[in-house]
């Protein structure tokens, strides 16, 4: 993530560039919802859930536990649930991780 300028960084409006951090200690399915314990940077300003590379929902506050339930979009199987993290600049960590459902 950063900014698009022909003369590179030292043209940006701002120097950090950096992801901010955040883990996923836990993530399961239960009682129809995905249910996820995380441990997340001070720097993130906001959190996007995504399901086999869909995004479906976002989250702007309570980062350490997410919980969502989906509108039929599950199918008995693997699927791949992508969390992704942002600060206030949009830099943007992710984490990947298949959940049987």
């Amino acid at each position: 993530m950063g900014h698009l300028l022909s003369n590179g960084a030292k043209g940006a409006l701002y120097e950090d560039f950096s992801a901010p951090s955040f883990d996923v200690e836990e993530v399961a399915f239960a009682d129809h919802e995905v249910l996820a314990r995380l441990k997340v940077d001070s720097r993130v300003t906001k959190l996007e859930l995504m399901i086999d590379d869909r995004s479906v929902t976002t989250i702007h506050q309570g980062f350490g536990e997410v919980c969502y339930r989906p509108n039929g979009e599950l199918s008995p199987g693997s699927h791949r649930i992508s969390f992704l993290a942002y600060d206030q600049l949009l830099n943007c960590g992710r984490h990947d991780l298949e959940l049987a459902v």
